[in-house]
């Protein structure tokens, strides 16, 4: 047989490769899951773990990068209950064999009984009937109310129907999008409350200081669209040009059915198709079997008018033959084969559009644009800067009544920083003219230690910028041991090779500037050299020093938001105590479980005896916010009364609570309620959080300093939780102190809330 296949250079394959791949990693080749055939080989393994129970559910990354997520999704629907009437079928004859005195039942007839036993499956697992495969259109799934969901918060408006498998889809949701309703999925992995919570944790007129020290300190002054528009445009060319002239010739040969489209060239259209790609700021489209939905021609008519605008040089039929060939609106005369090409296009333009989205800007403009690096996140949109507790509950509200299955998380392993490391450096945005100051004064410091490299600074002034917030967000609690600081002055050094080849602006990974590298790595040496000579060092632990409680307790805000709001709490390997940790793969090292299990085994000794010793170890937690146990506590105690209050979470509302006084802007409050009954005890649950403490600080302090604890009636003063006047006055226990909490007819005082401890879950059960 001919060989199908050349060995060439690796660098050749942005140019030349002609298969699908993962992202631009040429060993990681695509295959057909549309293929019914492919799809029923590459999950048979899966299905059968699941049956056996080794498994509960599946989550499903890079969705976008199929050809076909929606049919994609039926069928492992489809194919999960197949496995199970399978497997019940194989039971049944063999028990029958087996009752016989036969040793070797005779093979079952499955397709004799497969129809009748999958309705039946699918009746008992689903409660409707599931559409047919392949899918004509949306239409057949749609029709379908895939509600997970329902319970009080609903309304009983509409009936609520499960699904045979418990699937999470990793979709990248744009501030503008949803997740679609006809996807036959429990939710997403959780980004949509990520860069929420996290937003809401960021000042928003300290964010505006913090824009005009990056410029003035990099001298960048692009706006991260912009950013983000060069960074596709570089990927395009650098990473997945073999991608993008493939297109091209899918596109060409439609061209050339048509008399009045003929002539446009392939370099032409190559170039056009260059500059709508560019534009594309939406991971994908999901047009599908000739239906093109409101939403899709949105995006479509978006890109290529913004690309129309940036090249009035160029022939505008050009843009507007592909916008009509993505809109499958031309030409009218195709012909079934025109017609299926005209398909295929479509469908293979928008599995390029998720990994250069996804590449542009994760993998590039995330390591170009930093203000504040964290909220350079996925999902995230760092122009948009701060957040509000209104949008927050709007999340959680959507959340509860469209996807309850959904993951709510805060870390994973794809991450650009840890939780707690986003929660610290959100705290520059609180104090933004020390921040200035310092970063001002701490790059005159180490000038000496820069170099010039192609006739450039080495860092450049934004890589310096961005070291600085690193350096902040992942500062050791405890001052290390030497082995210890020589592994953290290594990750460092890591971290800001990969970060500056990420950019690609002065090195990269496909041509990496060795120079350039080594000037970094020993800028990180020399800044971060332990020795009494160096100021810089002892400038930024006392800078260091006077915020990171305030990050400590930001970060135990959002933890217990993600652990009490609508959906299932994620937890991140090794997250149940501080971790601070930056993208993989430093977010991937061993995890020392032995330790956590002996400080939960501490904690539970304490709370198990009740009274004073459990209130004694809240307080001194409370107090001392650096010891691992407090991020413990609440992970523990918010989950214990999670799953002994359940019923609550599943079918209680979700109401979103106002605060007034004082320190109102500084809570995020919300309560789960439901009706009382006697097999559930637990109907109501009341959780507040502070939020932007350093700046509440500030009022107490000209300079906010880590020694101020957001505690007691001398910080919260009169502000208080309002709550409905049903509930005001029924007596509420809080999960972390195990002191019962005083509501008067108006709600909840905070200073009674937060007296001992910083955040807080109160509820009627015991």
């Amino acid at each position: 047989n001919a060989q199908v296949y050349r060995l060439s250079h690796w660098k050749a394959a942005s140019d030349e490769v002609n298969y699908r791949r993962f992202f631009d990693i040429n060993e990681l080749a695509a295959v057909c899951t549309e293929d019914p055939q492919v799809f029923d080989l590459i999950h048979q393994r899966i299905f059968d773990m699941l049956v056996r129970g080794e498994i509960d559910g599946l989550r499903i990354d890079h969705i976008d990068g199929l050809y076909d997520p929606l049919e994609y999704l039926w069928r492992l629907q489809w194919g999960y209950v197949k496995a199970l009437g399978r497997d019940a079928h194989r039971r049944i004859i063999e028990r029958r064999a087996a009752a016989a005195g036969e040793q070797t039942p005779d093979p079952p007839d499955w397709e004799a009984v497969e129809p009748k036993v999958l309705d039946s499956l699918w009746s008992e697992l689903g409660g409707h009937p599931p559409p047919e495969l392949p899918l004509k259109d949306d239409s057949d799934a749609v029709a379908l109310p895939w509600r997970t969901g329902g319970g009080e918060s609903a309304g009983g408006d509409h009936p609520t129907y499960r699904l045979p498998l418990y699937v999470l889809v990793e979709k990248i949701l744009s501030a503008e999008e949803s997740l679609p309703e006809s996807w036959p999925v429990a939710g997403t992995t959780g980004y949509d409350f990520l860069n929420p919570v996290n937003r809401m944790l960021v000042d928003r007129t300290g964010m505006h200081e913090v824009l005009k020290t990056y410029k003035r300190f990099t001298g960048e002054s692009t706006d991260f669209g912009e950013v983000g528009r060069l960074s596709r445009l570089l990927i395009l060319r650098v990473a997945l040009s073999s991608e993008l002239h493939l297109l091209a010739h899918r596109l060409n040969r439609i061209s050339e059915r048509h008399r009045r489209t003929r002539d446009f060239t392939l370099n032409s259209l190559r170039l056009a198709l260059r500059e709508i790609l560019t534009c594309f700021s939406e991971y994908r489209t999901y047009i599908r079997r000739g239906r093109v939905s409101e939403r899709d021609s949105h995006v479509i008519h978006r890109a290529v008018g913004q690309a129309k605008r940036r090249n009035p040089a160029r022939d505008s039929a050009l843009f507007d033959f592909i916008r009509d060939a993505l809109l499958l609106e031309q030409p009218p005369d195709l012909g079934e084969q025109g017609r299926a090409e005209r398909n295929l296009f479509v469908g293979r333009f928008q599995q390029v559009t998720s990994p250069l989205v996804a590449k542009g800007i994760e993998d590039t403009a995330f390591y170009q644009y930093l203000p504040l690096t964290s909220l350079n996140e996925v999902g995230g949109e760092p122009d948009a800067g701060a957040g509000t507790v209104a949008e927050l509950h709007a999340e959680n509200l959507y959340r509860r009544e469209e996807r309850p299955g959904s993951f709510v998380t805060t870390t994973t392993h794809d991450t650009k920083r840890s939780e707690d490391v986003r929660a610290r450096i959100n705290v520059i945005s609180e104090m933004p003219r020390q921040w200035r100051s310092a970063v001002n004064r701490w790059s005159r410091l180490n000038r000496r230690h820069r170099r010039e490299v192609d006739g450039l600074p080495a860092p450049s002034r934004n890589d310096e910028y961005l070291l600085y917030q690193t350096l902040f967000g992942t500062w050791p609690l405890d001052p290390p041991d030497a082995e210890s600081w020589k592994r953290f002055v290594e990750r460092m050094q890591e971290y800001m090779e990969k970060a500056t080849r990420e950019a690609k602006l002065r090195t990269s990974w496909i041509s990496p500037n060795e120079d350039y590298d080594a000037g970094v790595r020993d800028f990180v040496a020399a800044v971060l050299d332990d020795n009494p000579k160096n100021r810089f060092l002892a400038e930024f632990r006392a800078f260091e020093e006077q915020a990171v409680d305030f990050g400590l307790y930001g970060a135990v805000a959002q933890l217990l938001l993600k652990l009490t709001s609508p959906g299932v709490p994620d937890i991140y390997q090794g997250q149940e105590l501080w971790e601070f940790r930056l993208v993989d793969p430093d977010n991937r090292r061993p995890v020392d479980f032995d330790r956590r299990k002996w400080l939960l085994a501490e904690l539970q000794s304490a709370v198990s005896s009740g009274g004073e010793e459990w209130l004694k170890l809240a307080r001194y937690l409370g107090q001392n916010p650096r010891d691992d146990r407090f991020k413990l506590l609440v992970t523990w105690q918010a989950l214990q009364f999670r799953r002994r209050a359940g019923d609550l979470f599943r079918a209680g509302r979700y109401e979103p609570l106002a605060v007034e006084g004082f320190a109102a802007e500084h809570v995020c409050a919300f309560a789960w309620r439901r009706a009382p009954s006697a097999e559930n005890p637990a109907t109501l649950a009341v959780v507040a959080v502070p939020r932007l403490l350093a700046r509440l600080a500030g009022h107490f302090h000209e300079e906010p300093h880590s020694p101020w604890r957001p505690l007691g009636e001398a910080v919260w003063r009169d502000s208080r939780v309002l709550l409905p006047e049903a509930i005001a006055a029924e007596p509420l226990t809080n999960h972390f102190t195990g002191q019962t909490c005083p509501a008067d007819e108006k709600g909840l005082m905070l200073a009674d809330l937060f007296a001992h401890f910083p955040v807080a879950l109160v509820s009627n059960l015991a």
